[in-house]
């Protein structure tokens, strides 16, 4: 049931992210919105629960995009277990490190992006625009993304009672 509320969740997010964010322009340089939930399971759930799940939103992300297939699958993998590697040797759940987690992902999938593109394309060189978005990301993130984590993991915890409760009431 929560792998239901998982993938519903990336739905929502890449439905919001491709078709509803594309018709307001302040909102097209926006970071992806899928990397505070990534590193939300990264951070607070179990591989074995989530795996799949980021599986399945790479997948969807490179079927939508018209990057190189593999490009957003390989990127939150990487961010996935990079997140389930910092908290072997960091406990970011109860740090301020929290605050900084999702600007860092940002600065990831973009290093990732950047370095595709100049591994494909001969010649590529970044331009000054390109930074100025790239940072434009990072400030958002670091403001927005620990309020994204904190709503991801209300969200959860709510779910986490409610079926509790109907479990009980279908035992009673």
């Amino acid at each position: 049931m929560i792998q239901c509320f998982y993938a519903l969740t990336c739905v929502c997010i890449v439905i919001l992210q491709s078709t509803i964010m594309a018709y307001f322009p302040f909102l097209n340089q926006c970071y992806d919105l899928l990397l505070p939930f990534i590193i939300y399971l990264g951070i607070f759930r179990s591989v074995r629960g989530t795996i799949f799940i980021v599986l399945f939103v790479g997948f969807a992300m490179d079927s939508i995009t018209g990057g190189p297939f593999g490009l957003y699958l390989t990127t939150y993998l990487w961010l996935f277990f990079g997140m389930r590697w910092i908290i072997t040797f960091l406990h970011v759940q109860q740090s301020l490190l929290i605050l900084f987690v999702v600007a860092f992902g940002v600065v990831m999938e973009n290093f990732i992006f950047i370095g595709s593109l100049a591994f494909l394309s001969p010649g590529f060189q970044i331009h000054r625009a390109t930074m100025d978005i790239v940072l434009k990301q990072v400030l958002l993130a670091a403001i927005t993304g620990p309020f994204l984590l904190i709503v991801f993991e209300n969200a959860h915890k709510g779910l986490d009672k409610w079926l509790e409760k109907l479990s009980g009431e279908g035992n009673g």
